[in-house]
């Protein structure tokens, strides 16, 4: 890594996988089920007419589309931090990853910062929550900000207090000598109004120094994020009900900012990609007019039909921005359908059955069966 594949990615460059470790994902992801035991079942023939495959499936996506995305950071008088960003949240849980970038790289507290997404009187130029753009280009563009902020306080301490910048640290919230007691300020008291003890009043009536710092990150290529899906279901071939047994992920992003945001988001797109894969279908008549007009022909599964994810991770750090980090957005949505039509072929492979097309419903399946029993009779012409 990185890898050049010799062709042209989305955005006309040089196509280039950043970092990864893709054998050792498939590796653990064959690790969390149970090969051996699925082979033994199936030398043993159906079970009552229900039949168990295993299916493997590995993705890789292009996160992080730029052109740029932008973070401006401000530290208001009484000390509280604004960070407002040019991507809203869309249920990804921004407000506290960004508020996490933005604490660590400042160094404040999390609870003092105020997150602010897609207002284009703070941030007139942005892009947008797309493509699992957001924590790759506004989580950068904040680290950034925050960064040059806290050397722009620092500085501005050092002056104040007549010390040299270096000898300061900013921690939680507060300016302080590295190694020797002495005087300190907290940011309220350096962006505030009110005059610091011991400083003389102002001849213009200003007391606070500004603090604010507004980047925009531009990504130098795309961070590719990976995964590998592996997937035990049992089928009944008199029915076509599809159970699911078993499913793994092991998935790469990259440095996890929020481990508790970046499984939630696994797991959705993994429940999306299921309902892809089992359930969820628009049907339109000859007259192209849709049959699927509401929720009751519209299968949406509910968490009855998703189930316990077995999960785990790599993390390989993109060298593509300074935090190392990857797209996850859409990651498990990527892998479900593929490792599922695996994993139905294998189990129904002793029948001929080869999958084409999703969902796989009941009468769906049926009907592979009863195609490739057609196919084999003597004469037929697949």
């Amino acid at each position: 890594m990185p890898y050049r594949t010799g062709l042209v990615d989305r955005s006309g460059k040089p196509q280039s996988y950043d970092s990864g470790d893709f054998p050792e994902l498939l590796r653990r992801a064959a690790a969390k089920v149970n090969v051996p035991e699925v082979r033994a079942r199936q030398r043993d023939g159906a079970r009552n007419g229900r039949r168990v495959g295993v299916g493997f499936a590995m993705y890789i996506e292009a996160t992080g589309l730029g052109p740029f995305e932008t973070a401006r950071i401000d530290i208001a008088p009484d000390g509280r931090v604004r960070l407002a960003i040019g991507t809203p949240s869309q249920g990804q849980g921004h407000r506290t990853s960004m508020a996490q970038i933005a604490a660590d790289a400042i160094g404040v507290p999390l609870d003092i910062i105020d997150v602010v997404g897609g207002d284009t009187d703070a941030t007139p130029f942005g892009v947008g929550t797309i493509a699992s753009r957001a924590l790759v280009n506004a989580g950068n563009a904040t680290h950034r900000a925050g960064r040059l902020v806290r050397e722009k306080a620092v500085d501005a301490a050092a002056r104040r207090l007549g010390v040299p910048a270096d000898s300061l640290d900013l921690h939680d919230g507060v300016i302080a000598p590295r190694t020797a007691d002495g005087p300190s300020l907290t940011l309220a008291q350096l962006a505030g109004q009110a005059p610091l003890p011991g400083t003389p009043e102002p001849t213009d009536g200003r007391h606070g120094t500004e603090l604010s710092e507004t980047v925009h990150f531009r990504p130098p290529g795309f961070a590719v994020a990976s995964g590998a899906h592996a997937a035990v279901l049992e089928v009944d071939e008199h029915t076509g009900e599809i159970e699911i047994l078993q499913y793994a992920v092991v998935h790469d992003a990259g440095v996890i900012v929020n481990p508790l945001i970046a499984e939630g988001q696994v797991t959705g797109g993994v429940a999306q990609g299921i309902a892809g894969a089992l359930y969820e279908e628009m049907v339109y008549g000859p007259d192209g007019q849709p049959r699927t007009a509401t929720y009751m022909d519209y299968l949406v599964p509910t968490s009855s039909e998703i189930p316990d994810l077995d999960m785990d991770e790599l993390f390989t750090p993109s060298p593509m921005n300074d935090l190392g980090v990857k797209g996850l957005g859409e990651g498990g949505a990527i892998a479900p359908q593929a490792v599922l039509a695996g994993a139905l072929e294998d189990a129904l492979r002793p029948l001929g059955v080869v999958v084409r097309r999703g969902p796989l419903s009941p009468s769906r399946v049926r009907d592979l069966i009863r195609t490739a029993a057609r196919d084999q009779e003597p004469g037929s012409h697949p």
